[in-house]
């Protein structure tokens, strides 16, 4: 798992652009180190998959085995929330069907914008399609071994 939340110029880097609302209070301008937000699910499943392959080619990829330490990640929420590989199973709440009838993804872990009541890492907001962009949504990427 990586330590931190990917940031827009690690971003800029792999995919080429920065769809980020976040910028610099001072400046006015977008901030290359503020967290990437803003990012569809597609384009998260893009930017692992890209940052994956590039790892696998530098051969830096884990071999599956974390420090024995207690957390050991930064940022794990209050930052931006983060779109989740799961994909939105509905269930029934009060007689209804929530969300159904479209692909809906998962997003979870707070964000800048959250009070301190559901900054959490399991906090999860409405689940949205998979080509919603907001200012509160980013990315993490786990590493994992070939199988």
């Amino acid at each position: 798992m990586h330590k931190y939340e990917f940031t827009q110029a690690e971003y800029i880097d792999l995919m080429e652009n920065n769809p980020s609302f976040g910028c610099n209070a001072d400046s006015g301008e977008l901030a290359a180190d503020l967290p990437v937000d803003s990012v569809t699910w597609e384009e998260a499943r893009e930017y692992c998959r890209r940052f994956n392959e590039h790892e696998l080619k530098a051969g830096r990829l884990p071999e599956g085995q974390l420090a024995p330490n207690p957390w050991g990640l930064y940022d794990i929420h209050g930052n931006v929330f983060e779109w989740c590989l799961d994909v939105y199973d509905a269930y029934e709440e009060g007689g209804f069907v929530a969300f159904s009838g479209a692909d809906y993804k998962l997003i979870r872990g707070g964000s800048f914008y959250c009070p301190a009541t559901i900054l959490r890492s399991a906090c999860p907001i409405e689940p949205q399609i998979a080509d919603f962009r907001n200012r509160l949504t980013g990315l993490r990427v786990f590493l994992a071994p070939k199988r």
